[in-house]
């Protein structure tokens, strides 16, 4: 005779309680336990005798809503870019509305808690600068003609906003001299790219910026790798990776085509506002850019 469908469902939930979790893992941010191996169609423990094996569409299931959490968390916003932002919402409100179909699964009694929705804020706000060459003719080497050439091209204060800005700047590989010719955008060439705290200009006169200093790389560096370094620099100051806290020395970065005589060379810049924090920043940069086979020398220059 067929269990009653209550006793069923004790006997099934009894069963996945004291299923045996040797070699399973239990994931930090979902807490569903995956196979082993981390993969939906990884090998299976045995279950105990009565238990429900779960089939290939539910360990599929399974995996999707781990993957889902993480995901969607503000930590795997900056992995993933916009990938949270657009699709994270939907997907959410499928887990939390039983993305498993009702299916039980090897994790905790308690449901799963959905993250939550974006935008996810930023410690600070930031703008991203460009900086275009002067008309070799006509260039002046003054204050006034270098805010001239100066223009703010975005603002940001979230991680979602961040990545819409970054993926649509050009990075320094499609702007700087690769060698053979100078690169234009539009009408003009660019010189350098700067991101700084909201409210702050990339120029030494600024009031943030003159008691400090920069600690900085001038090198060949293959433009690729530049885009890499640009791009890592970038997301260790935004996220609070290289100094942190409302009272964070950092103030801005730049990257500076500095090619002459048709040999490419660039300089990569990290600014702060007080030379205090020179030593602490310099550690900072040398665990981030840790590269044994790419190592960067950084050289200081003071702003006063």
């Amino acid at each position: 005779a067929c269990p009653a469908p209550r006793d069923a469902a004790i006997k099934m939930g009894d069963s996945l309680k004291t299923r045996e979790t040797k070699g399973l893992t239990v994931d930090p941010v979902s807490n569903v336990h995956p196979t082993v191996g981390d993969s939906p169609s990884g090998p299976h423990d045995s279950p105990d005798a009565g238990s429900h094996a779960p089939t290939a569409d539910e360990e599929r299931r399974a995996w999707e809503q781990k993957r889902t959490a993480a995901a969607a968390d503000a930590r795997g916003a900056f992995a993933e870019g916009e990938e949270g932002d657009e699709d994270g919402g939907e997907r959410q409100s499928a887990q939390a509305a039983g993305a498993n179909g009702g299916r039980p699964t090897a994790g905790p009694e308690a449901p799963l808690a959905a993250p939550p929705p974006g935008p996810h804020p930023l410690e600070s706000g930031w703008a991203i600068w460009e900086h275009r060459a002067a008309d070799s003719r006509t260039a002046a080497r003054s204050q006034a003609a270098y805010e001239q050439n100066m223009a703010k091209l975005i603002e940001f204060s979230t991680v979602e906003d961040f990545w819409r800005a970054w993926n649509n700047v050009p990075k320094p590989s499609a702007i700087f001299f690769d060698g053979k010719a100078n690169k234009k955008v539009g009408d003009r060439v660019i010189e350098s790219l700067s991101l700084f705290k909201a409210g702050i200009r990339p120029e030494w006169e600024d009031k943030m910026n003159r008691q400090g200093g920069e600690w900085f790389i001038r090198k060949a560096i293959p433009l690729p790798y530049l885009d890499d370094v640009w791009t890592k620099l970038a997301l260790g100051m935004i996220g609070e990776t290289l100094d942190n806290g409302a009272d964070s020395d950092v103030t801005g970065a730049r990257v500076v085509d500095k090619s002459v005589r048709h040999k490419p060379m660039y300089r990569l810049e990290l600014w702060f506002k007080s030379k205090a924090a020179m030593d602490k920043l310099k550690e900072a940069l040398q665990n981030v850019f840790n590269d044994p086979k790419k190592p960067l020398v950084w050289e200081f220059r003071s702003h006063s």
